[in-house]
């Protein structure tokens, strides 16, 4: 069972979030706001307190998650919302992955003011949840949570996206929070086809490599013990 399964906290640390709530702040977007992986609801109770409290009213939320995280997922966000004072009937669930998503609005895409990326951080899931971005208008913000290294598939989709598009603005970086401005439109989508075969080709290498790691640790544990340490 995850933690914030139990604590319904935001999986976003304090210093990062207060980083990300000092950005909205400064800009008070009242355009729809995107969460992509939402967990037990906690940092969407955040921030749309936050909205309540500082500006009088919340900008509309969009949640997109399969919402199998962890056992019962969707009940505990609602009881999360709820006991933050905040109607779960409110925010605009899609309980789905972030690729399915994307396809069933392409025809009618929304219009974003925010973007929070903070899903599966495989490589090939951040870059589809990167696509996301074409829907962001000049002025909103992009966030992705756990661009570190440590997180090789956030962090080269970042980076990677951060390269191509210099239309993307870095806001601030705070630990493993980075969030960035869309200065204007991009003259071609931001995540192309090239983008996803590329993923998709580094997705194995990724695994093999956590895969042996772990072996490894698990290696060094047994030698360990058999020899008393």
């Amino acid at each position: 069972m995850r933690q914030c399964a139990t604590t319904w906290e935001s999986e976003i640390p304090e210093v990062e979030m207060k980083s990300l709530l000092a950005a909205l702040r400064q800009r008070e977007l009242k355009g729809k706001h995107l969460e992509i992986g939402t967990a037990a609801g906690g940092t969407l109770c955040r921030l749309i307190r936050f909205y309540e409290e500082e500006f009088g009213q919340s900008p509309p939320f969009l949640v997109v998650d399969p919402l199998k995280y962890f056992p019962h997922q969707f009940e505990t966000v609602c009881q999360n919302l709820e006991k933050h004072d905040i109607d779960p009937r409110e925010i605009e669930f899609l309980k789905s992955s972030s690729k399915d998503a994307f396809s069933s609005l392409a025809n009618h895409p929304p219009e974003l003011d925010f973007i929070l990326v903070d899903g599966n951080h495989k490589i090939r899931y951040v870059t589809e949840d990167l696509r996301w971005v074409r829907f962001l208008r000049p002025g909103g913000l992009l966030c992705l949570h756990d661009y570190t290294p440590r997180f090789p598939g956030v962090y080269l989709s970042g980076k990677r996206l951060l390269r191509k598009h210099p239309n993307y603005e870095v806001v601030s970086q705070v630990e493993s929070l980075l969030i960035l401005r869309k200065s204007r439109e991009s003259s071609r989508p931001e995540i192309s086809a090239i983008d996803r075969l590329w993923a998709a080709c580094l997705g194995p290498w990724f695994q093999l490599k956590a895969s042996l790691a772990k072996r490894l640790r698990k290696s060094k544990g047994q030698d360990s013990v058999k020899s008393g340490l």
